[in-house]
Parts: structure tokens; sequence; C-alpha cells
């Protein structure tokens, strides 16, 4: 199978590790070779560009070390879950990116495992917990940010680091950067799950 076949070498570094290409190819196997990679590549690349644009108006108070590390990944929350203007510089240009929003409808992919995929949240500017993370993730590689997915009892989010307050987590569904606390308020299956220490680590990214 050729689905198989790369993502295995990129597991065994035959093939550079790539977490935007391993997304897509697991979608596409699932569709049958629906999908095209230049269509979904076309899609992050022009988040990509919003985010730089985003980032460039700065604006960041912060003055450690990461400093852009710390902006960009800013700057790719916004671009997730903000209204946002932008206008080219003669002004003759504009338009507004409206923010991904939480599908409703069969969240977890029951009767339609495509719910649960990036390619459909880019198509569709909707997705759930799965969706949402896996594309902040894939653009947080594209630009050399450094995240981390982070899984719970049906639940998926990233951590992250800053020289300033350490660990943070950021939440696509909802939306924030809550504690790990509040994390654990708001999802109390994880304090009763058997599997929580486990479920709870960070995901490398050949995981």
């Amino acid at each position: 199978d050729q689905a198989f076949d790369e993502l295995n070498q990129m597991l065994i570094n035959e093939k550079p590790l790539s977490f935007k290409r391993a997304v897509f190819i697991t979608e596409n196997a699932y569709t049958e070779s629906l999908l095209s990679y230049e269509d979904f590549s076309f899609q992050i690349d022009a988040l990509i560009k919003l985010t730089k644009s985003v980032a460039a108006m700065d604006g960041l108070d912060y003055t450690k070390n990461d400093r852009n590390q710390v902006l960009l990944a800013g700057a790719i929350y916004k671009v997730m879950k903000d209204s946002l203007h932008f206008q080219s510089p003669d002004k003759k240009v504009s338009f507004r990116k409206t923010p991904f929003t939480y599908d409703m409808d069969d969240y977890v992919g029951k009767s339609d495992w495509t719910k649960m995929f990036v390619s459909k949240l880019l198509y569709e500017q909707t997705g759930n917990c799965h969706s949402l993370p896996a594309l902040y993730k894939i653009l947080a590689d594209e630009l050399g940010v450094e995240s981390w997915l982070a899984i719970t009892p049906n639940h998926t989010y990233i951590k992250q680091w800053s020289d300033k307050t350490g660990w943070y987590n950021t939440e696509l569904t909802t939306g924030g950067f809550p504690y790990d606390a509040q994390r654990s308020e708001e999802h109390t299956s994880e304090l009763q799950s058997p599997c929580n220490l486990v479920c709870r680590l960070l995901l490398e990214k050949k995981k």
C-alpha cells in the first residue's frame, strides 16, 4: 500500500518527517485518493501567508529570547480563531478572514469519519477537537514554531513552551490558553480515567 509505505519511510528515516504530509496521506487513503495534495498545500500555504502578515503587524510586548516563537504562535492562533480584516497596500483589495468554528454535527465522526479530517476543516471552515489542533500543528511545523499535540480522553489540544511562563496549553476548540488545573475542571473524565497519566503525555513527532 503506497500510503503505508510512505508513512513507514518517515518513521524509519528514509524520508523527512512531515506532519502535514502524514495527515494528507492518511486522509487521502481513507477517501481512496479523492483528495489533491496540491489543493491541500495551497490552502495551507495561504494560511501561512496570512499568519506571516499578522505577525508582521507585531505589537507584542515580550522581550524573552523566544520572542519570535511566541509572536508566530500568537499569529497562528489569531488566524484560526479571530475575525481579521486584510487590505492590500494600495487599499484596492481587501477581504475578511472569518475564524474556524466548531462543527456540532456528528463531531466525533460516528456517521462520517471525514468529519475528523483537516481537509474537511479547510474546505468547510468547521472542525472539531481532532482537526483544529492538527491544523494548528501543521501551521506551526511549517513556520518553525515548536508545538506538541496532547491527548486526553476524548480530546486533543496543543501544548507549547515559552521562556516567560513555561508550559502552556493552546485550546483550539473552545479557544483560550487554559492552565492544566482549568482543563481538569472542564474535562472531569480526565481525572477519573485509568489512562490519565498516559493519555496526557505529549506526542512526539513520530507518534
